[in-house]
C-alpha cells in the first residue's frame, strides 16, 4: 500500500455507520444503520468523518474494466497504492442515498506502469426513469506484487491494460510530506483483528478511520490549540493517505497529529515487539473547508 486521498467537492456528507463490503456490483446505504444520537453532537460528527472515510476508501472494489481484463487481474496478486475520490454529493444528498444503490457507471484504466495502473470509476444512483445522478469518482492505483504483499512485481498484463486504454507508460507522482514537529500529540491504538482483511493485514480504509480518531480526541485534549481548535470540528474537504507499511491485527501503533498551518497531518508508526525503534506506516493530511461553519 502506498498512498490515497479523496477529495469532497461541496458540503459535509451524509451520517451512517462504516460496514464490511465484499465485491458486490452495487452497494446500498441501506446495509448499515444511520447514527440517530443527537444528544452527543462531537460524537455525531465524529460518526460522520469516521463512516465517510470508510465508505470512500471501500467503494474501489465495486464494478468491471471487462471481462478480459477483469480475467487477466484476477491471478495477480494486487495492493493498493493511491486512492483519490472525490464526492459530487452533500451531506443532505447522501443522507437521501439510504436505501438506493450505488452503481459504477464507468470504469476505465487511465495510467499504466510497470508495477501499478491506475483504474478510474464514476459511481452514481440509477433514478425511476433511468437517470444517472452522480455519486462520486475514484481512481485507484494498485500494483502487483509478490507472495510478501511487501515486493513489487512486473505487472503481467500491462500490455493488456495499455492497449485497453491507448495508453503509454506513466507513474502517478507523490506529494512531499511535511516533517512533524518536534512536539506532537500521539494517540496510541492496537491494531483489531475486525480492522483486517482477507490479506489478513489492516485494510486500508482503517488508516483514515484511525487518523479521523486521532484528529477527534486531540482536539478534545485541545492539543490544536484555540485559534485551529475549532477546524478540528469540520468534515474533511480532502484527505490524502500515503502508505510506507502493513499492519497487522495485535500491532501496538501510534498515531501523530498536528497543524502545518494548511492541513491536519498524519504519521502512523508501528512499536517494534522487542525493541525501541518503530516503523512508520502512513502518512497523512486532511483538509477541512475553513470557510464552512461547524454545526456544533
Amino acid at each position: 500500500l502506498e498512498s490515497a486521498s479523496f477529495h469532497r467537492s461541496s458540503a459535509p456528507r451524509g451520517l451512517h455507520q462504516i460496514c464490511r463490503m465484499s465485491k458486490p456490483d452495487s452497494w446500498s446505504p441501506s446495509t448499515a444503520a444511520a447514527a440517530t444520537d443527537t444528544t452527543s453532537a462531537l460524537f455525531t460528527d465524529v460518526c460522520t468523518r469516521l463512516a465517510m472515510v470508510g465508505y470512500g476508501l471501500r467503494l474501489s472494489t465495486l464494478g468491471s474494466l471487462g471481462a478480459e481484463v477483469d480475467c487477466a487481474l484476477a491471478s495477480v496478486t494486487r495492493v493498493v497504492r493511491s486512492q483519490r475520490v472525490t464526492y459530487h454529493v452533500d451531506e443532505r444528498e447522501w443522507s437521501a442515498l439510504k436505501g438506493r444503490h450505488i452503481v459504477v457507471t464507468d470504469a476505465r484504466v487511465s495510467a499504466v506502469g510497470r508495477s501499478t495502473f491506475t483504474m478510474k470509476k464514476e459511481f452514481a444512483v440509477i433514478g425511476a426513469q433511468g437517470e444517472q445522478r452522480p455519486v462520486l469518482t475514484m481512481a485507484t492505483t494498485q500494483a502487483a506484487v509478490d507472495a510478501s504483499l511487501r515486493r513489487t512485481v512486473a505487472l503481467p498484463c500491462a500490455d493488456l491494460l495499455r492497449a485497453s486504454a491507448r495508453l503509454k507508460v506513466g507513474t502517478p507522482e507523490k506529494e512531499q510530506p511535511p516533517q512533524r514537529p518536534a512536539s506532537t500529540f500521539c494517540l496510541p491504538l492496537t491494531a483489531r483483528w475486525t480492522e483486517s482483511d482477507s490479506l489478513q493485514h489492516i485494510n486500508q480504509s482503517q488508516y483514515g478511520v484511525w487518523m479521523e480518531e486521532a484528529r477527534a480526541t486531540a482536539h478534545a485534549a485541545g492539543a490544536y490549540g484555540l485559534e485551529v481548535g475549532p477546524l478540528a470540528l469540520l468534515p474533511p474537504s480532502q484527505l490524502l493517505i500515503e502508505y510506507e507499511g502493513q499492519a497487522v491485527p495485535g500491532d501496538k501503533v501510534l498515531v501523530f497529529t498536528w497543524w502545518s498551518g494548511e492541513a491536519f497531518c498524519f504519521e502512523v508508526e508501528k512499536m517494534a515487539s522487542s525493541a525501541p525503534e518503530r516503523r512508520l506506516l502512513t502518512r497523512g493530511r486532511l483538509w477541512v473547508d475553513v470557510g464552512m461553519p461547524s454545526k456544533l
